[in-house]
């Protein structure tokens, strides 16, 4: 049910990545022409739209140059191709002439000295122009591989608030708070980065009732939020709690996009909307990962459950 025409790989892209609607979580009018009232994710994301904007517009700019520079190379081409033609012709003619008359045969051969460098230089110069050919089809290669790499803008609005399509998305807000205050007074006395190596020690060791207060804790104390939120949701997920699990990894993502989780991040994501029956968002998460990340084994699996 996952395969849709949608698949479009995107005309500048990455890697990146949320919804189709306003957010419901409460950000500002990213579309406005002068937003305000942005949380600090919000305005990232702006900085990040105005950067893809100058990507798409500097793309677009290098496909029009590419463009004029191929119609004036094929003018001439045909140009020299042309005159190559005139140059056969006179050669022609000249040996003509020589087997009429032997009293210009000084005259004759000086002409076809002249006539031969001629033809020499519209060979060096058809190899010319076609060596420009291969530096443009280079060019041309190249450009589309920053298209497959940069999000559209129109994309990159899209993908960036997907997490906000589902409204039965509760918020991490409350989610986000020690629920045992002895646990915060113990967690108080170390300091945060042997706390978080202890936690994601537990969290390897697939020990989530340990793992899960370390986690909470260091998300409230705003250490390492953007990984810390993503590991929160990766032990809901593998609970089952999806719509847990979404919303840890939808903060993470608005956090920190370019994180080393984020295609396993976007896979367990479509996996937990597939859960929830919302195929739409499902399909949408799918779609991002492959074009995002489509050589990383994340991909591969979701290909796998599209082409089921």
């Amino acid at each position: 049910m996952f395969v849709k025409n949608t698949i479009t790989y995107f005309t500048l892209g990455t890697s990146v990545l949320f919804g189709a609607e306003v957010s419901v979580f409460g950000a500002g009018d990213l579309n406005s022409p002068n937003p305000y009232g942005l949380s600090q994710s919000e305005k990232k994301i702006l900085e990040t739209k105005q950067k893809v904007e100058t990507v798409d517009t500097s793309v677009r700019v290098v496909k029009n140059d590419l463009q004029i520079i191929n119609e004036r190379l094929q003018g001439l081409e045909s140009i020299f191709e042309g005159e190559g033609n005139k140059i056969n012709n006179i050669s022609l003619s000249l040996n003509n002439l020589e087997a009429q008359s032997s009293k210009n045969q000084q005259d004759v051969e000086s002409l076809k000295t002249v006539v031969n460098q001629l033809l020499a230089m519209q060979e060096e110069n058809l190899k010319n122009i076609a060596e420009l050919k291969k530096v443009m089809t280079e060019i041309a290669k190249q450009t589309d591989t920053i298209n497959k790499n940069y999000l559209s803008r129109n994309e990159f609005e899209k993908n960036m608030q997907q997490f906000g399509a589902s409204q039965s998305i509760k918020s991490t807000s409350t989610q986000t708070q020690s629920k045992n205050t002895t646990d915060n007074a113990e967690f108080d006395k170390k300091p945060k980065n042997e706390l978080f190596d202890e936690g994601k020690a537990f969290f390897e060791k697939k020990n989530f009732n340990q793992a899960i207060p370390v986690f909470e804790y260091l998300v409230s104390a705003n250490y390492k939020p953007a990984e810390s939120n993503y590991i929160l949701g990766q032990m809901w997920f593998v609970r089952k709690e999806y719509e847990k699990a979404i919303s840890y990894f939808k903060t993470s993502a608005l956090l920190h996009d370019k994180g080393y989780w984020m295609p396993q991040l976007l896979l367990n994501s479509a996996i937990s909307f597939k859960n929830l029956k919302d195929l739409d968002n499902a399909s949408k998460f799918f779609n991002t990962l492959i074009q995002a990340y489509p050589d990383t084994k994340e991909a591969a699996e979701a290909k796998k459950i599209i082409s089921k």
